[in-house]
């Protein structure tokens, strides 16, 4: 997974620094594709979390999505239990 994330991080730089000649606005992406870059190359090079390690800034997203769950299960979803008159 490692060099996907190289490979792409190499891609989206060439593809930004292309269309930024053919179209000059195309350079405000950088904006937010540098942190990203940042953020996984960070997460390649610590030795901590093997999540990190292997999936750079997928794992940040598991991470949110874990940190939102419970708000999600009380506002979106029901357990087994909720909304039954006998449990399953």
């Amino acid at each position: 997974m490692r060099k996907y994330v190289v490979f792409t991080v190499v891609f989206l730089l060439v593809l930004t620094g292309f269309l930024s000649f053919l179209w000059p606005s195309a350079s405000w992406f950088l904006i937010i594709l540098l942190p990203v870059i940042a953020v996984a190359l960070v997460d390649m090079r610590q030795t901590r979390h093997a999540l990190r390690r292997n999936f750079p800034v997928l794992a940040h997203g598991r991470w949110m999505v874990e940190f939102i769950r419970p708000y999600l299960r009380q506002y979106l979803f029901e357990s087994d239990t909720d909304g039954q008159p006998i449990n399953r």
